[in-house]
């Protein structure tokens, strides 16, 4: 069995909420698999991935695939399902492989004692959102116009200062991280609003890892698809033992983020402390398996087609890679 090059492509900062993939390749379990994989971070810099990154790796994938003249190299990357949907809608090629969360950890952070109850408590706030995630929020305020929530748009570099002075009453965020880092910055627990029944109507996914279309060659298809079922199996086993040992994972997520000079916002993540608290934040979410769960998938389309959010193509079982399994 040939090697097979593969080059992911993240949709964030290299931190524990890829623990699976870092420890994957950190104990040779790719090796094991045949696999030669390298990570692309969104950028090294937090600023560049919000002027220029946020929202665009479908893209980034796609057009890799398309330049790529090595045939035994494949491009992958993982987004959240939102993301993925909307590239799709408007006829990026790539199609949904394997989700490595089960669901969804987009999230709204807001001050400690604030009411994160539901939708209704969102009332005349003042909504910070990335660039990646501005459109679905604005949707979903449109949807509810009674509400009159006002959606301004938030780089995630001074997000937490215009949180903590007043001028957004509430923030994205992801479950698994940054309620740690916005603890820390609050002194006491924030309040957290998760996104998932208003937007999606279902759990929803993250970090879906997706691929670009299948090779026309039916014969190069089938060495695509092999490798690319072997880097599933090889994630879960990455997964497993990320979560068998916290603390070890965190020190090579650690070691891996000095490698690539990657920062956190605030200072706060920078530490196997802290990258071992989010993998135990990570537990509940990480998939149990490989398959997608067509009832989870179609309610997010169906809600996102009539919040307006999908405004191209139908997703449906186009989107779906032939390897990917669903139940």
């Amino acid at each position: 069995m040939a090697l097979r090059r593969i080059v992911f492509q993240l949709d964030y900062l290299l931190n524990a909420q890829f623990s699976g993939l870092v420890t994957a390749a950190s104990r040779g379990v790719y090796r094991s698999a045949n696999l030669s994989v390298e990570f692309t971070e969104a950028w090294t810099n937090v600023a560049r991935w919000d002027t220029q990154g946020a929202g665009q790796e479908p893209d980034i994938v796609a057009a890799a695939s398309a330049a790529e003249t090595d045939p035994a190299t494949s491009h992958l990357g993982c987004v959240e399902l939102n993301v993925l949907m909307e590239a799709r809608a408007r006829g990026v090629p790539v199609r949904a492989v394997a989700p490595m969360l089960g669901s969804s950890a987009l999230a709204l952070g807001m001050r400690p004692g604030a009411d994160a109850s539901g939708i209704a408590a969102l009332r005349g706030k003042r909504i910070g959102m990335h660039a990646d995630s501005l459109h679905l929020l604005s949707a979903l305020a449109n949807a509810h116009a009674d509400l009159q929530m006002e959606i301004v748009r938030v780089d995630a570099a001074d997000k937490y200062r215009r949180l903590l002075d007043g001028d957004v009453d509430a923030i994205q965020i992801y479950d698994v991280t940054e309620p740690l880092e916005l603890d820390r910055l609050c002194g006491s627990a924030s309040a957290v609003l998760r996104l998932a029944p208003h937007v999606y109507d279902s759990p929803g996914y993250s970090q879906v890892m997706f691929a670009a279309e299948p090779p026309a060659d039916a014969g190069a298809a089938e060495v695509e698809a092999d490798a690319l079922k072997r880097f599933v199996e090889a994630t879960r086993e990455g997964w497993r033992l990320a979560l068998e040992d916290p603390e070890r994972a965190a020190q090579q997520i650690m070691a891996a983020r000095k490698g690539t000079g990657t920062y956190s916002k605030s200072g706060e993540q920078d530490s196997v402390e802290v990258q071992a608290a989010i993998i135990e934040r990570l537990r509940p979410y990480v998939a149990g398996g490989p398959s997608i769960d067509r009832a989870v998938w179609d309610s997010a389309e169906a809600r996102l087609q009539s919040l307006g959010v999908l405004q191209g193509g139908s997703c449906g079982a186009a989107a779906l890679h032939p390897v990917a399994s669903t139940v």
